[in-house]
């Protein structure tokens, strides 16, 4: 019993879950940041059904890659890929940029939430959610 109060009461433990918590954190912004582009892409494709057609035939017809039109047709979708995405570098900030400014809104909340009822519940809360996250993302 004495050793769990000791572990209870030391910081070192805190500042450990505190730190794999931020490592979990900013390996998952990793792996989204990556994938944000081909998904407004694919976003764009699924509102434009001419294109979505052509991209759903050739990923059908990969295989089979022998048509002159086939090839000028891939061509032509990663070229209006690039185009797209170099008009949604907006969107893609804002979206990698909205983590960073709902951690700070919530900060002004969490801040005098732990004044009051002290760090472990917020702490242990964070951490369920960033595991769940983790684990569901």
């Amino acid at each position: 019993m004495d050793c769990l109060e000791q572990l209870r009461s030391c910081k070192l433990i805190a500042t450990v879950i505190v730190a794999s918590m931020i490592l979990i954190d900013f390996t998952l912004l990793t792996a989204i940041v990556p994938v944000i582009p081909t998904y407004l892409w694919e976003i764009h494709l699924r509102s434009n059904p001419d294109l979505y057609k052509s991209n759903n035939n050739l990923s059908i017809s990969a295989m089979n890659l022998t048509s002159s039109s086939q090839a000028s047709n891939s061509q032509n979708l990663k070229e209006a890929e690039k185009t797209y995405l170099a008009t949604q570098s907006v969107k893609i900030a804002a979206i990698i940029a909205a983590k960073p400014a709902v951690q700070v809104i919530a900060n002004f909340f969490v801040g005098p939430l732990v004044d009051r009822i002290g760090y472990r519940v917020p702490m242990t809360a964070a951490a369920l959610i960033i595991c769940t996250t983790a684990v569901g993302g």
